[in-house]
């Protein structure tokens, strides 16, 4: 529920249980819908949380570079 508040409960994330075992499981969805699946299901043994990336529209990135400095964390080139 905490990361839900802090990064939008539609972020996209998977909760890994048991990874590289033998009774490995994986659920997928929004952190809302892992949220309220976990407050049913108590997770056991040992889990990882894999979180989505921010979606970004279409408009915000115009090129490759742009997408590439929106993931590395940068400033928007200029265009020369």
């Amino acid at each position: 529920r905490q990361l839900s508040e802090f990064l939008g409960k539609d972020r996209k994330a998977a909760v890994v249980r048991e990874l590289t075992k033998m009774f490995e499981e994986c659920k997928r969805g929004s952190l809302e819908e892992l949220a309220e699946y976990y407050d049913k299901h108590t997770p056991k043994g040992e889990i990882v949380i894999i979180l989505g990336g921010l979606n970004q529209s279409s408009e915000e990135i115009d090129d490759e570079d742009d997408e590439i400095d929106l993931i590395m964390g940068r400033e928007k080139r200029k265009k020369q």
